[in-house]
C-alpha cells in the first residue's frame, strides 16, 4: 500500500488519469442508469387468475380455485398459497420461498394450470403472470360532463399518442369499464316467436363471423377464398335474420330485441372534481426514465388540452415523479451546500489549494458510483438517493483528514512531495479501517432476504460504493495533487487577507486545543472509572426510554404525502348505488374539513385542495405503495374509495395529517359500513400488526374475531381496526322437482336457461380495434331484478312446451332470511 501511495504521488500523470477516466466513466454510464420512484423488483410472487362469469363465489371456488390449488401444491419452492374467490373472477396468489428461482417456479406453476381440463365451460382460461411492485409515473384525469363513451374515447386518444412516443412505450387506461354490446330480448317477444334465449344467440352467432374457404389455385396466381359476415357495431347485429320462412318472410333481431352498443355491466365508477372520469396510467418499463417520461407526458398534454372539446377537462394525478424530483433536487441541493461548506471550513483552516483538492473528491466520489450503479443495475430512486444524502456526512472525513496530516508536514518544512507521501501512507492504515468498518455496517442490509431486501438493497450498494471511491481518491488521487504545492512568495492582497483570518482561526482552534479540551482530556484520562461509570448510566438510561415507551419503535416512519384518501368497505351485497351514496357523503365531509382548515389559514394561503377523485368498485390507493404489488382489478360493487390531493409541502402551512384527523372527525361512525380507513402517508407498507385467527368451524371463527377486535378497540391508540371476513352476498339456489323429468327437463336445460336470462348468454366475442368486446343476450334489466321475476321465468322443456320455474324447480335463499 505504501509503495503504490508513493509512485501515485510521485507520477502525477497516473493520478490525473486515473481521475479522468473515474470521471469520464461516471459521465458515459449517468445516462445508462435506470430512473424510477421505487425500484422494480420481483414480490416473490406468481399470481393465476380466472375469469368466470356469473358465478358466485362458492362456485368460483369449487369451479376454479381448488383446482388451481391441487394442480400447483406440488411445485418445488412454494411457500404459501393463498386465493380469493369473488363474484366473476377467482385469484390464486402463490408466495415463494426465499432463494426460488422465479423464472423456473412461474414456469412450472403454468405448465401445472395448462393441464387441468375440468374447468367449467363457462370458465375463462387462467392467466399467469410474475407480480412485480410496478408504479406509475403519473395519472392523468379525463373529466367533464360527458357520456362515458366520449371519456373512454379520449382516454383512449390520449393512450395512443403517448404510446407514439419515444420515451414511453405502457400505457393503460383505469377507472372505466370494457365495451359490451347487450342484446336484451323480453319474454313476451321470445314467446310471440315461440324462441329462446339460446336459440337468439346462436342465430347472432351464426350470423357473425369471418371464415376463410381455401384458396384457389390458377395458372398465375393463388387466390385466398374468405367469407366475410363479422358484425362490429349494433346497428350490424340488428340486420341479423333470426327467423325465416319459406315465403320469404324474416325477422331481424331488431325486430324483437333491443341492441347497444355499451359497456359491461360492472359497478365500477370513477369521478374527478365531482364529475365522471376516466383515468390513464403512464409507466416506465425497461431502460426507460421517470423524469423523461414525465416531461414528454406534460409537454403532450399542454397540447392536448388546447383540442378537447367544450366541457371536458384534463388534469395530472398522483404525480409519482414528483417525489423523485424532489429528493433529486434535495440530493443537488444539499451537494452544492455540502461541497461549499467543506470548503469554506477547510480554507479557515488550511490552504486553499489544498481546500479545493480536498473538496473535490466529494465529486469525484459521487461521479465515480455512477458506473458501478450502471453495471449492476442500481436505479436513480428514492432509496437510492437518500443513500447519496446519507453519503455526504461521511465521504469527505478520509480526505480532510489525509489532507490535513499532508498540510502538517509541510508546515514542518518538509518539502511538497515527501509531505505529500508521509502524511498519505502515515494514516492510510487508521483511514483504510474506518472506510472499512463503515462498510462492513453497511453489509449486513446486502443480504435482506425478500422483496423488502431488493427494496432497501441500494442504499448499501450506494454507500459502499461512495465509500470505496473516497477511499482511492483520498490515497492515490489527493497526494498527487498536493505535491504540488507550494507557498506563494508574493501572496496578492485577497491570499493576504485570506492567509490573515487562516492565521486568526488557527490561533483560536489552538487557544481551544491547548485550553478546554486539554483539560477535559486530562480529566477522562485521569478518572476513567467515573468515564466509565457514566457511560454505562448512559446506557442504561437510553435502553430504559427505549423500554419505557417515551423513545417509540416503528419499521418505518410515517411521511406525510400530498394525497389523503380514505378507503370505504361496504357489506358484500351492497349495492353500487348505495356504495355511491356512501363514498358521496364521505367526500362531502372531507370538503367541510377542507373548508374549515382553509378558515384558520392566512388570506394569502393558495387553496388547501387542488384535486379530488373518488372511485366505487375499487381501491385503487393500495396500489401505491413500494411493496405493492401491480395486481389485475377485481371490480367489486361494496368498494368505495375517496382521495384528496392537497397542495404541495412546500407552501402548505398545515400538515396533511392534521387534515385526515379532521376529516375523519368530520365522518364519525358511518352507519352500516364495514370499514373505513383514513391514510395520509406518503408511504403504504400494510397494517402495523398483523393477525391471523384459525379455528374448527365457521361460527367459532366468527366469534373469536369478534373478540378480538371488541379488546382492540379498548386500547388507546389504535386505529384503522379492519378484517376480511365478508358474510357473502344472498343467493337463491334451485333445485329441480323431481316430477320434472317427466318432462323430459334435465337439470341442466334448466339452469342454462336461468343463466341466460339473468346473467346472459354469450353469442359471440369480437375483436374491435384493440378493444375485444362480448356479445351477450339477456333479458331486459326490468325483467330480471327481483326474485318474483325468477319465479315467473318461463322454461321451455324439450316437447316445446314452456312452464313457469316456480313449478319445475324449488328455490330456497341462503342465509334463509325473507326475500
Amino acid at each position: 500500500m505504501r509503495k503504490a501511495i508513493a509512485y501515485m504521488a510521485q507520477n502525477s500523470v497516473a493520478a490525473n488519469l486515473l481521475m479522468l477516466l473515474i470521471l469520464f466513466l461516471g459521465i458515459l454510464n449517468v445516462s445508462r442508469i435506470p430512473q424510477e420512484v421505487f425500484q422494480e423488483a420481483s414480490l416473490d410472487a406468481v399470481e393465476i387468475r380466472a375469469e368466470y362469469r356469473g358465478a358466485s363465489p362458492e362456485e368460483v371456488e369449487d369451479g376454479v380455485v381448488r383446482r388451481i390449488e391441487e394442480a400447483i401444491e406440488g411445485v418445488d419452492g412454494i411457500d404459501q398459497i393463498s386465493s380469493v374467490a369473488a363474484e366473476n373472477v377467482g385469484v390464486v396468489t402463490v408466495r415463494l420461498k426465499l432463494g426460488t428461482d422465479v423464472d423456473k417456479a412461474l414456469d412450472d406453476i403454468k405448465s401445472g394450470v395448462d393441464r387441468i381440463n375440468t374447468f367449467p365451460a363457462e370458465a375463462e382460461r387462467p392467466v399467469v403472470r410474475e407480480l412485480t411492485n410496478r408504479r406509475n409515473v403519473l395519472q392523468i384525469a379525463i373529466y367533464g360532463d360527458a357520456s362515458e363513451h366520449t371519456l373512454k374515447a379520449l382516454a383512449e386518444q390520449v393512450k395512443d399518442d403517448l404510446t407514439a412516443l419515444d420515451e414511453i412505450s405502457f400505457v393503460r387506461m383505469t377507472g372505466v369499464r370494457d365495451y359490451e354490446i347487450s342484446i336484451e330480448v323480453s319474454e313476451s317477444a321470445l314467446a310471440a316467436y315461440g324462441l329462446r334465449l339460446a336459440d337468439v344467440a346462436t342465430a347472432v352467432r351464426r350470423g357473425s363471423l369471418d371464415l376463410p374457404g381455401g384458396t384457389l389455385e390458377t395458372r398465375s396466381e393463388e387466390i385466398l377464398v374468405r367469407s366475410k359476415g363479422q358484425n362490429y357495431t349494433a346497428r350490424d347485429f340488428e340486420e341479423i335474420i333470426v327467423l325465416a320462412s319459406p315465403a320469404g318472410a324474416t325477422v331481424r333481431l331488431a325486430d324483437l330485441a333491443t341492441v347497444t352498443d355499451g359497456f359491461k355491466d360492472d359497478d365500477l365508477a370513477a369521478r374527478f372534481g365531482g364529475q365522471p372520469a376516466v383515468l390513464v396510467s403512464v409507466s416506465r418499463t425497461g431502460d426507460e426514465r421517470v423524469l423523461d417520461i414525465a416531461e414528454a407526458a406534460e409537454e403532450y398534454l399542454t397540447g392536448f388540452r388546447t383540442r378537447v372539446p367544450e366541457g371536458i377537462s384534463v388534469d395530472t394525478w398522483r404525480n409519482e415523479h414528483y417525489y423523485l424530483r424532489s429528493r433529486l433536487n434535495l440530493l443537488i441541493n444539499n451537494g452544492i451546500a455540502g461541497f461549499i461548506l467543506v470548503t469554506l471550513a477547510l480554507v479557515l483552516f488550511m490552504n486553499l489549494q489544498l481546500a479545493l483538492w480536498t473538496a473535490l473528491g466529494l465529486l469525484l466520489s459521487f461521479v465515480g458510483s455512477f458506473t458501478v450503479m450502471a453495471l449492476l443495475g442500481v436505479s436513480i430512486d428514492m432509496t437510492s438517493l437518500f443513500a447519496f444524502v446519507v453519503a455526504i456526512g461521511i465521504v469527505v472525513d478520509d480526505a480532510i483528514v489525509i489532507g490535513e496530516n499532508i498540510y502538517r508536514e509541510q508546515e514542518r518544512g518538509l518539502p511538497p512531495l515527501r509531505a505529500a507521501i508521509k502524511g498519505a501512507t502515515r494514516l492510510c492504515v487508521p483511514v483504510s479501517f474506518a472506510v472499512f468498518t463503515t462498510i462492513a455496517a453497511f453489509s449486513p442490509m446486502l443480504f435482506v432476504p425478500g422483496s423488502m431486501g431488493k427494496l432497501m438493497r441500494s442504499i448499501p450498494t450506494v454507500a459502499i460504493t461512495v465509500l470505496v471511491f473516497s477511499l482511492i481518491e483520498a490515497l492515490f488521487i489527493l497526494p498527487a495533487h498536493l505535491s504540488h504545492m507550494k507557498r506563494n512568495p508574493n501572496p496578492g492582497m485577497v491570499v493576504r487577507r485570506l492567509e490573515y483570518i487562516q492565521s486568526a482561526s488557527t490561533r483560536a482552534l489552538q487557544r481551544f486545543i491547548h485550553g478546554p479540551l486539554d483539560l477535559v482530556l486530562r480529566f477522562t484520562t485521569r478518572r476513567y472509572v467515573l468515564v466509565l461509570a457514566s457511560s454505562v448510566v448512559l446506557i442504561a438510561l437510553s435502553l430504559a426510554l427505549v423500554g419505557g415507551g417515551l423513545i417509540q419503535f416503528i419499521f418505518v416512519p410515517e411521511i406525510e404525502g400530498e394525497v389523503v384518501s380514505a378507503r370505504i368497505e361496504m357489506p358484500l351485497g351492497t349495492t353500487a348505488e348505495r356504495t355511491q351514496q356512501i363514498t358521496e357523503f364521505v367526500e362531502a365531509k372531507g370538503h367541510e374539513a377542507a373548508a374549515e382548515l382553509q378558515a384558520g389559514l392566512p388570506e394569502s394561503h393558495p387553496p388547501l385542495v387542488t384535486n379530488t377523485m373518488s372511485i366505487v368498485g375499487d381501491h385503487p390507493s393500495l396500489m401505491f405503495g413500494p411493496m405493492s404489488a401491480d395486481q389485475h382489478l377485481i371490480v367489486q360493487a361494496h368498494l368505495g374509495e375517496v382521495n384528496f390531493e392537497l397542495v404541495s409541502a412546500e407552501v402548505r402551512k398545515l400538515p396533511s395529517l392534521r387534515f385526515e384527523e379532521m376529516w375523519r372527525e368530520k365522518v364519525g361512525e358511518v352507519p352500516g359500513v364495514s370499514s373505513l380507513v383514513f391514510q395520509a402517508a406518503l408511504l403504504a407498507l400494510g397494517s402495523s400488526i398483523r393477525a391471523e385467527i384459525t379455528a374448527p368451524t365457521a361460527q367459532a371463527l366468527d366469534e373469536a374475531a369478534t373478540r378480538f377486535r371488541d379488546e382492540l378497540t379498548r386500547i388507546a391508540g389504535v386505529s384503522n381496526i379492519d378484517d376480511d371476513r365478508a358474510g357473502g352476498k344472498r343467493e337463491v339456489q334451485l333445485e329441480l322437482l323431481p316430477e320434472s323429468r317427466s318432462l323430459g327437463l334435465t337439470f341442466e336445460d334448466m339452469a342454462q336457461q336461468v343463466r341466460s336470462a339473468f346473467f346472459g348468454a354469450e353469442a359471440v366475442r369480437i375483436q374491435r380495434g384493440r378493444d375485444d368486446v362480448r356479445v351477450m343476450v339477456r333479458l331486459p334489466r326490468d325483467e330480471r331484478n327481483t326474485p318474483a321475476d325468477l319465479r315467473r321465468l318461463r322454461i321451455r322443456t324439450p316437447a316445446g312446451a314452456e312452464v313457469p320455474l316456480s313449478e319445475v324447480a324449488k328455490a330456497r335463499f341462503v342465509p334463509d332470511r325473507p326475500p
